[in-house]
């Protein structure tokens, strides 16, 4: 996995912060992206990364340390605030132009959230934790990342819980409480509603 990551050019160094999807280059040229929530292996969204012209390259965390924090839906984001958080553990696709526009189209880049360029170091696969971090050194690479803007960021979200890694456990362990509470409140709706209904009956036969 790693290999195919060290003999892959990610961007010459006088092109390091152009936007690739920007350019007049071919449909063939690849760029790296690095994903950490619902874009990962195991999520829904993954379907995006699974078509032809996206591959994955590895996992790595952040050089620098980020807010990740999730919505009301339990979707996680990442807040362009350097120095707070954690560095954020995710994985690194190499995806080519159309690849590329979709993703931006799902991440609603530039309008609400923005993809810029980062620095991230290579982390082994070798550990069964996903969100394990090898402390061994296995390079550093500049990919881009989504992210929702300083400017966008509320004094809010800067107090919340800061995750380090967004895991499929993590993230059914969440649902999955939500999702019973929500189904037993149903249920107790709708016993309340059907006894209403029998005691208006039983009224009317009276």
């Amino acid at each position: 996995m790693m290999d195919d990551f060290e003999n892959f050019e990610l961007f010459p160094e006088e092109e390091a912060h152009s936007d690739p999807s920007s350019s007049d280059e071919d449909d063939s040229t690849d760029t790296v992206v690095f994903v950490y929530g619902t874009l990962k292996q195991g999520f829904h969204n993954h379907r995006f990364l699974q078509r032809d012209g996206a591959k994955l390259l590895g996992r790595a965390h952040t050089v620098t340390k980020y807010p990740m924090i999730t919505d009301s839906h339990d979707i996680p984001y990442v807040l362009n605030v350097p120095g707070q958080g954690h560095n954020i553990v995710g994985e690194l696709y190499a995806v080519n132009k159309t690849v590329l526009a979709a993703l931006d189209k799902l991440e609603k880049h530039p309008g609400w959230y923005r993809r810029e360029q980062i620095e991230v170091n290579h982390i082994s696969y070798a550990e069964r934790d996903e969100c394990n971090v090898d402390v061994d050194d296995y390079g550093v690479s500049s990919p881009w990342i989504y992210m929702l803007p300083e400017d966008r960021v509320r004094a809010e979200q800067l107090s919340r819980e800061f995750l380090k890694c967004y895991e499929a456990t993590e993230y059914h362990k969440i649902r999955a409480p939500r999702k019973q509470a929500a189904e037993q409140a149903r249920a107790a709706a709708n016993k309340s509603s059907f006894l209403a209904f029998l005691e208006a009956n039983r009224q009317q036969a009276a």
